[in-house]
């Protein structure tokens, strides 16, 4: 797969940049986000620019036709998408407005169908499109502040760099370099002497060049940077390729280029998942699983074996889309381990815990004082007990390291003397390519396909205490989900048992904690338990929405005299708990025309038509995603 990505990607950085598309807006370019930044779990798909505003106008790239456009409140907003003659495709997305004619269809069709949300295909007769053609306004629709989201896809609906195709735009600064991860691989590698990931802080040297102190290192390592490219006011931009250096050959390479939508959420992987809260790590090796086309450039997975090095350094060269450089230095030590420790037998109980940071489970020993004698870890299956040993990484810490080869449900035990004994750490592993398996761990069950772990996905399940919140109801036990940032490629399913204190089973459904707040799961009922299919563990709670949403600053006042036939018709809504999932407004029944921008918690009438004279009844109705409904009248006389 990686070759046959690979040759395409060559063919199309071949072609000459002399594709000459029209620049989409008539200002100065500034990009705000570059090309495959990252996205929460995702790539960018194409470039973000500054729009300084609201309404500037938007240009067709080339000749062709609208293909498509969607229209939601969500993700792109409103968004065209250009069939270019070429055979590319451009989309602008974000808009304000669409072009007179195809403003017209879309709310003729938005009519028929009483829904403002649309996604709509075309005919190339339909909507002819020629080159430098005004075809929308900029706005700010679906998420954020104003801009325009720009992106570029080949014929098989591949988003691809624009500087390919000959976009280009101010940029004469280097990337930038902040902090390194140094990661020895799963029980293959150390660094500083520990099983543990290294965090480096990179030091500038000028022009480009950037060091950091020198590490221990032994065995197979991997790295992963913190960089951006610095952008023209002060937007923080993500870079076009890294290349792993050793003795003066490439070893490993990670190119924006291409990106495919099949494998999109590769991304989760693509930046170290288990280190998000330290850095945005992009990492210079394969993570299992991932199909990103940015990693098919080196047949090797990019891990690098140090003991076979003759330099004493590795080398990350860094360029953004411009080919402005920067040079990462690391200065390398081998080790050999294990060393020597201070001798002694500890007095006190040592702690254990339990990591994951990668495709391995890391147990940790920990001492007060020196200890000599070495713990051993169980592992126990259906199957019978293995015994793993551990390694003394310094004079109080010892550590194992556990990757399992088959999906199977693991107790753990660490046999000491000087271990307090407890009942097994319980844990479901799921392998990659290993068949579909389902394991249940504290009535929780969860079942995950062969293809969800990247790698190597454990489970464990630990009851917790229930949530609290202001607009939901707990229901039942909470169950702590780990790791939570365990990266997942398709989604795992899991079935809570269903709490017996709700009032209407309808407006049950799971949630996770996020901070001080709740992000819903929608969850069906299947065989008494509450059902959910997510890509996201954490800690989980059964919670009863029982709230309707709340609608307040209601225009018209109650008995209004219009001036016009097309009055203000529009409502700040809002929902604690479940969130907003619907709106309807009608005029003495007709449906109206309603946009609503999350953002600002406002539903607005598109004031596409006149209202029939005389005495009309404004109907609100409101929906929240557990089907709480809020219903507010409102009197207004149509002159």
């Amino acid at each position: 797969m990686f070759a046959v990505v690979g040759l395409m990607l060559g063919m199309l950085l071949a072609q000459p940049e002399t594709q000459n598309y029209h620049w989409p807006l008539d200002i100065a370019p500034q990009l705000t986000s570059s090309f495959a930044e990252y996205r929460s779990g995702r790539f960018h798909a194409g470039i973000d620019l500054r729009t300084g505003g609201i309404g500037p106008a938007v240009y067709a790239a080339n000749d062709g036709y609208v293909s498509r456009i969607m229209c939601s409140p969500w993700g792109y907003g409103k968004a065209i998408y250009l069939q270019l003659a070429d055979g590319n495709i451009a989309v602008y997305a974000h808009l304000d407005d669409y072009f007179p004619e195809l403003r017209d269809h879309i709310r003729r069709e938005q009519h028929q169908r009483q829904a403002y949300v649309v996604d709509l295909e075309f005919e190339p007769h339909q909507f002819p499109i020629h080159r430098g053609q005004h075809i929308a306004a900029a706005g700010m629709t679906g998420i954020g502040a104003p801009h325009l989201h720009y992106e570029l896809r080949d014929s098989q609906q591949r988003p691809v760099n624009p500087r390919l195709l000959g976009l280009s735009w101010p940029d004469n600064i280097r990337p930038q370099v902040n902090q390194v991860l140094v990661v020895p691989r799963e029980g293959l590698g150390t660094v500083n002497g520990d099983f543990l990931p290294v965090i480096l802080e990179a030091t500038n040297r000028g022009s480009g060049q950037y060091t950091t102190e020198p590490i221990r290192v032994s065995g197979e390592i991997g790295f992963g940077l913190d960089v951006v490219d610095p952008g023209t006011g002060g937007y923080r931009l993500g870079v076009h390729r890294m290349r792993l250096l050793a003795d003066g050959n490439e070893h490993f390479r990670m190119q924006h280029d291409i990106l495919d939508y099949d494998h999109n959420r590769n991304g989760v992987v693509c930046y170290h998942p288990f280190y998000l809260d330290k850095g945005r790590f992009l990492l210079l090796w394969r993570w299992p699983g991932n199909m990103t086309p940015s990693y098919s450039y080196s047949p090797e997975k990019g891990w690098l074996n140090v003991d076979s090095l003759t330099s004493n350094a590795v080398v990350i060269e860094i360029n953004d889309f411009h080919e402005n450089t920067a040079t990462l230095t690391i200065p390398i030590q081998r080790e050999t381990v294990p060393a020597s420790f201070s001798p002694g037998i500890s007095s006190q109980s040592g702690e254990v815990t339990y990591t994951v940071y990668g495709n391995a489970l890391l147990v940790s020993v920990v001492f007060p004082e020196q200890e000599e004698i070495a713990p051993q870890l169980l592992i126990e299956t259906a199957a019978g007990i293995e015994n793993n040993a551990f390694v003394r990484v310094n004079d109080t810490t010892w550590r194992a390291t556990f990757r399992p080869t088959l999906s199977e449900k693991y107790d753990l035990n660490v046999n000491h003397p000087r271990i307090n004994s407890e009942a097994p750490q319980t844990i479901a592993a799921f392998v990659r390519s290993d068949t579909s398996r389902k394991f249940t761990l504290h009535n929780v069950e969860i079942e995950a396909a062969s293809d969800s772990p990247h790698g190597v996905l454990f489970v464990g399940v630990e009851p917790v205490s229930r949530g609290t919140s202001s607009a939901l109801y707990p229901l039942g036990d909470a169950w702590r989900i780990w790791p939570a940032q365990s990266p997942v490629d398709t989604p795992v399913t899991l079935r809570f048992p269903l709490p017996s204190d709700y009032e209407n089973s309808d407006r049950v459904d799971m949630y996770r904690r996020r901070g001080n707040s709740y992000s819903r799961e929608s969850a069906v009922i299947e065989d008494n338990q509450l059902v959910i299919r997510t890509r996201q563990l954490g800690t989980y709670q059964a919670m009863e929405d029982r709230t309707s949403p709340q609608v307040s600053d209601i225009l018209p006042t109650q008995g209004y005299h219009a001036q016009t036939r097309r009055p203000h018709i529009r409502a700040t809504v809002s929902d604690a708990g479940s969130g907003i999932a619907n709106w309807r407004v009608t005029c003495s029944g007709e449906w109206l025309l309603v946009k609503y921008d999350p953002d600002h918690s406002r539903i607005e009438w598109e004031r596409d038509h006149e209202l029939p004279s005389g005495s009309q009844t404004i109907l609100f109705e409101v929906t929240d995603g557990a089907g709480n409904v809020s219903r507010i009248e409102r009197t207004v006389v149509v002159p």
